[in-house]
């Protein structure tokens, strides 16, 4: 019912969010299929998610009609369409770049905005009284997806059985 599929900050503007994060440059490496963390991809795979980006092979889901921010060039792409194969972003297509997705599920984004997920770099669970679970469950729906989590408090407290809690409880 809001203006952001995945939550945003309301107000803020793409360049401002580079600024905060030292991203405002527009990186040449960059390209609308690359940038992407390319860990634990095999060969197989990513032929798979180029013929799925470029139309040749169906796709699991397209997401349509977003307003796609690229924090990496400080850019919003009205119109765009995002191709998904496999679990991971396959393209990202502007407007009429899109008319060959051919994909399973296909959903009208109606023009809100994709994000990619935050990062918070420094925080302490514990100091949230609530379990890495509930952290999770907290934080997430706001675009939250990752954290740099410093256990240093509990450990101080609670030692090395407390740390091991933590680390299996994440």
């Amino acid at each position: 019912k809001g203006r952001y599929v995945t939550p945003a900050r309301p107000g803020g503007t793409v360049r401002h969010l580079c600024r905060i994060h030292g991203l405002g440059y527009r990186n040449p490496r960059i390209t609308r299929t690359g940038g992407f963390c390319m860990s634990g991809v095999t060969l197989e795979n990513l032929k798979r998610g180029i013929d799925a980006a470029l139309g040749r092979k169906e796709s699991c889901l397209a997401l349509t009609n977003a307003k796609v921010v690229d924090v990496m060039n400080c850019e919003v792409i009205p119109g765009a369409t995002v191709v998904i194969d496999g679990g991971r972003i396959a393209a990202v297509l502007r407007g009429g770049e899109a008319k060959s997705v051919n994909a399973r599920a296909v959903f009208d984004c109606g023009g809100k905005y994709l994000i990619p997920g935050l990062m918070d770099a420094h925080v302490h669970i514990e100091s949230t009284l609530l379990t890495p679970g509930a952290f999770a469950a907290a934080v997430l729906p706001c675009g939250t997806t990752r954290v740099v989590a410093d256990p240093h408090e509990i450990a101080n407290v609670g030692g090395q059985l407390a740390l091991r809690y933590m680390y299996d409880a994440a």
